[in-house]
């Protein structure tokens, strides 16, 4: 009788778990934009807490991602077309639409570049978490952010040459 009780109460649980995350998921683009509201609005209250984004954002990924097994990504890299179709609209097809954007509306120079180096820089591994959380192939997003991230010390400054952008200045010390 009491193994009964203990069964029928983790299956409640687990109904109930299920039913909020369904909740959750429904209803994450209202979380989201609320979050980065209360983010801009309270963050001179927030920033002792700034060192948790990065290892939860880290978290979160690697939560959706286990859920892609091994035989998923080697499929994935067994086909690469996917991978190829991703990369070279990201890299190729986006600089050219932002960079005829950028020259329709005239934008100085160093705006120009800054908009344009957006195309160049790795694709945001939170992709993986919205991917997987829409239900999409967590396993092809593993693939193309693991592989854009091995490509940026090309993607950078191929793009760089390709719109003519001369130079750039980063200053590492105001990163971190």
């Amino acid at each position: 009788m009491n193994y009964e009780r203990e069964r029928y109460g983790r299956d409640d649980r687990r109904e109930l778990s299920g039913r909020i995350n369904r909740w959750i998921e429904a209803t994450i683009f209202v979380w989201v934009l609320a979050a980065l509201g209360v983010g801009i609005l309270f963050s001179g209250r927030l920033g002792t807490w700034q060192g948790l984004v990065a290892p939860l954002f880290g978290w979160m990924t690697f939560v959706t991602t286990t859920g892609s097994r091994h035989d998923q990504l080697m499929a994935i890299l067994r086909r690469p077309a996917a991978i190829v179709l991703t990369l070279v609209l990201a890299h190729v097809l986006m600089p050219l639409v932002l960079a005829l954007a950028v020259r329709f509306v005239g934008l100085p120079a160093g705006v120009a570049a800054g908009v344009i180096l957006s195309t160049a820089v790795p694709m945001a591994v939170t992709s993986i978490m919205w991917i997987g959380m829409a239900g999409g192939n967590t396993a092809l997003a593993l693939a193309v952010v693991s592989i854009d991230t091995l490509m940026t010390p090309l993607t950078i400054p191929a793009t760089f040459r390709a719109f003519g952008i001369e130079s750039a200045s980063v200053s590492f010390g105001g990163l971190f």
